[in-house]
């Protein structure tokens, strides 16, 4: 039988969820097409019929010296991957996310003479111009999982398609809401709040203090409130316990959790900026949203992008859906604010008029089957004839 071998390199918890699903829509055409799978990811991807040859979850968070060790090309998972793909005879080679490896990767599998698909693009929508520069050449083709990533991409002259996102086909908990309050341990009736202060270590170490002093105000206000905060795997959970052992209220440390099932618990979620805020719009969940960084990094974000916004949901409906807290403006006292005018009960249509508008973004965004295309492009890749 003459397979054709498809390797998958997914670093977070977002990207192994996209490459699995992506897997499994692949696995579903076996009887027309003889595909093998390999690669690296967490446990979405260890579920499927892939070969896992790296194990995402482990993998330390790329802080600032990993990504030394990436500029001087010492880091272990860049050249445990280079390894793996001139060892095995590839015929396409999949880039889920995790930008800072997947780049290099694109173009020494480039050199190779490998098929290289880029599957959830860089944002260089919110930079300017020169970020298409190293991207056009060691990729055969970018994806779009967003109708606004398109237009940078073509008019740097980069092969791309949209595909739409896949997340809105699996924006659904795997269990029922009471199962989730038995599992975590929530009284149904009480209001939950959830805390995601990042997948990356900088992330908690900027945000995680502040955020934790919101729900502190908040649980002050209402001291029957529920925490909830999962940590994203690779992050250290021993940091993260010791800020709440510190606390005089239970926070709920959530490790290897389905997070729609976290989502599907929380009545408000307190979020860093990042992916996870289209999920828990899909989820139709109320947010607020936050992001605090070094000044250093903060000045020369302002020097090199020119988003005015920060949040998924704002950024594809071009308005305020969700409120945006941005380094000084990102003060419990204004978090915890954000999040009792959503949850008040005189303030009810605030709450509403969120959700009907994640709604409206959900039905905007379910328009493209995104496993079902993205599937679609690799066989393209694979079999161009």
């Amino acid at each position: 039988m003459n397979f054709k071998y498809i390797m998958l390199v997914a670093g977070e918890e977002t990207g192994d969820l996209l490459a699995a699903r992506l897997v499994n829509e692949l696995d579903r055409r076996k009887w027309h097409y003889s595909l093998k799978f390999y690669g690296m990811g967490g446990a979405h991807l260890n579920n499927t019929v892939a070969e896992v040859l790296l194990d995402s979850s482990s993998m330390p968070s790329m802080g600032i010296f990993e990504r030394l060790k990436l500029c001087v090309g010492i880091h272990p998972t860049l050249t445990a991957l280079k390894k793996i793909i001139k060892e095995y005879k590839l015929d396409l080679l999949v880039l889920v996310d995790y930008q800072e490896i997947n780049q290099q990767l694109a173009t020494f599998a480039k050199n190779l003479g490998i098929k290289v698909l880029f599957y959830v693009s860089p944002q260089v929508w919110a930079s300017h111009p020169i970020s298409t520069n190293n991207i056009r050449r060691p990729i055969d083709i970018m994806t779009a999982l967003l109708p606004l990533e398109v237009a940078p991409y073509e008019k740097a002259g980069v092969p791309v398609r949209y595909v739409g996102h896949t997340l809105t086909e699996a924006a659904k908990p795997s269990m029922l809401i009471g199962k989730i309050a038995q599992r975590y341990k929530i009284t149904e009736g009480y209001p939950t709040i959830g805390l995601f202060p990042g997948t990356r270590s900088s992330e908690i170490h900027h945000m995680l203090p502040t955020i934790l002093k919101a729900a502190q105000l908040l649980h002050k206000e209402t001291n029957y409130t529920q925490f909830l905060l999962p940590v994203a795997p690779g992050l250290d959970t021993k940091l993260i316990q010791q800020q709440i052992d510190e606390l005089d209220f239970s926070v709920t440390l959530l490790q290897d959790e389905n997070i729609n099932n976290v989502i599907e618990a929380c009545d408000v979620i307190i979020t860093a900026a990042g992916k996870v805020t289209i999920e828990i719009a899909l989820m139709e969940t109320p947010m607020v949203v936050i992001y605090k960084m070094a000044m250093f990094k903060y000045l020369l974000t302002k020097v090199f992008l020119n988003i005015k916004t920060i949040s998924l949901p704002n950024l594809i409906t071009g308005k305020e859906v969700v409120k945006e807290l941005l380094q000084s403006d990102a003060t419990a006292e204004n978090i915890a604010q954000e999040v009792e005018k959503i949850s008040h009960v005189h303030l009810f249509d605030h709450r509403e008029n969120m959700i009907q508008e994640f709604r409206c973004l959900k039905e905007h965004l379910n328009k493209e089957a995104g496993a079902k295309n993205i599937a679609d492009l690799c066989l393209e890749m694979i079999y161009p004839d």
